[in-house]
């Protein structure tokens, strides 16, 4: 992290050095800075000491996205596209029971809620947010929504059924300047886990430049699944819902480990299998393989190996300089926690991802935790 002095910055001074690691986003408040890791997580340290050397400590919330912090209150999204709201003595990185507070991705329309053990989830996504405490009504938060357009609405009264006001923002994102950005974007949707229920799946949610399976695309493995799940992927593409799909195997792709890849699936999509490719320009490398826990039923324990050594050296082949990870199973602390509580991730394979820093992927996919 680094720093200037607002009252003497100009287009041509320096920063420097403030702290070290690296932050997505930064909010402070009460002589205390707030920080996004490239990890997701939130960390935390006073101003009056921080140094270069400093430490951040433990993280204090965890696979967030966006943070603004008004009060004694830091707001937050998080990748199950809600706001969430948490008293910041409250936080101590075991908070995963959070409430929501309101939907984030404005989009003028009703809220459609589902219920997931007994959390609220809402559609939603903000890439910043931003809050207005010396507003007349209490304080005003601010998202900037995935169209980079910026909404508003009152702190006071928030709630998963309370909508967000559009403000029209000519001279901060101008509206042919956002056109340019998604024109010269690669749209990437991501599922996984279909288990052979992939023609539930709405064609327009999933209309895309390059459509990424993270594995189990079946429920048995059998070879009639996987011809239905190739001539589906097919259909996607001849009708123009999607340019490419990239896909990797699960455990209970049986079929892709007793033999290779099926003709009708290396036809219509480009499948990895502990192998990389280049599609529209992007980098791609996919693995399967996730940890072998007991209780694995026999029509689902394909690609398994013991923690450790067996899976390290799996981990070993990613390639350096790759855009996107597609592996089946999620790394340690992230997207892996169980309907119990406890975590199913892979640390080794988290380790590897640590170790190609400071040039991670842009992009780690992974599916196999249904709960999350």
């Amino acid at each position: 992290m680094v720093k200037q002095e607002l009252e003497t910055m100009t287009p041509e001074s320096e920063w420097v050095p403030a702290s070290r690691g690296q932050a997505t986003a930064v909010a402070i408040a009460n002589g205390t800075v707030y920080v996004i890791g490239n990890d997701s997580r939130v960390y935390h340290q006073e101003l009056d000491t921080m140094t270069p050397a400093s430490s951040w400590g433990q993280p204090i919330a965890w696979d967030v996205t966006a943070i603004a912090i008004y009060g004694n209150c830091m707001y937050y999204t998080k990748r199950d596209l809600c706001l969430y709201m948490q008293g910041l003595d409250e936080c101590d990185g075991n908070t995963f029971g959070d409430q929501p507070s309101a939907t984030c991705y404005p989009s003028g329309y009703a809220l459609e809620l589902a219920t997931h053990q007994d959390v609220p989830v809402a559609r939603g996504f903000a890439l910043a947010l931003a809050v207005d405490a010396a507003a007349d009504d209490g304080g005003i938060l601010y998202a900037m929504g995935k169209d980079f357009d910026l909404y508003m609405q009152p702190l006071r009264g928030m709630n998963t059924e309370s909508r967000w006001s559009r403000i029209a923002m000519p001279n901060v994102v101008p509206r042919s300047i956002t056109q340019r950005i998604l024109h010269d974007c690669v749209r990437i949707v991501c599922i996984s886990d279909t288990h052979g229920r992939h023609r539930e799946l709405d064609a327009q949610t999933l209309s895309c430049d390059i459509l990424i399976h993270a594995g189990d695309m079946t429920r048995d493995g059998s070879a009639k699944n996987v011809e239905d799940v190739a001539a589906w992927f097919d259909f996607f593409q001849q009708r123009g819902h999607v340019k490419h799909v990239v896909a990797v195997a699960g455990n209970h792709d049986m079929i892709f480990q007793t033999q290779e890849a099926s003709e009708s699936i290396t036809k219509v999509c480009t499948y990895l299998q502990d192998t990389s490719a280049v599609v529209q320009g992007i980098r791609f490398y996919g693995s399967p393989w996730v940890p072998h826990y007991h209780g694995f039923a026999s029509h689902c324990n394909a690609f398994t190996l013991p923690l450790g050594e067996p899976l390290h050296e799996k981990w070993a082949d990613i390639p350096e300089a790759i855009d996107v990870l597609i592996t089946h199973g999620p790394p340690a602390g992230h997207g892996d926690r169980l309907r119990n509580g406890k975590c199913a991730g892979c640390p080794d394979l988290l380790g590897a991802i640590q170790q190609m820093l400071p040039n991670p992927p842009r992009l780690v996919v992974s599916g196999h935790i249904h709960s999350t």
